[in-house]
């Protein structure tokens, strides 16, 4: 359940780097390195780096850290799923 819980935050927080609107900004600023910039641009790139520091949580035995961004995960994917399903409705 552990390596569940890790696999959707490392995805969760990938995507929140990566795609979320609210963090324009600081990624903007941060891609004055070239580095950086590739970094952010890039959805696998980041996933490495996620992975490593939500490893990092599992290794110090904080995974209860994590709940919170499954938890928001999951009801992401529900919302999607229900406006999937509420625009099929007649």
């Amino acid at each position: 359940m552990k390596w569940l819980i890790a696999i959707i935050a490392t995805e969760a927080i990938t995507e929140i780097l990566v795609d979320s609107e609210i963090l324009d900004g600081p990624r903007r600023f941060l891609s004055c390195s070239s580095f950086l910039k590739k970094m952010f641009e890039c959805g696998y790139c980041m996933s490495f780096w996620a992975g490593l520091f939500v490893f990092s949580i599992l290794l110090l035995r904080a995974e209860v850290v994590l709940v919170p961004i499954v938890f928001s995960r999951l009801s992401n994917f529900m919302h999607d799923g229900f406006m999937i399903v509420k625009k099929r409705r007649p």
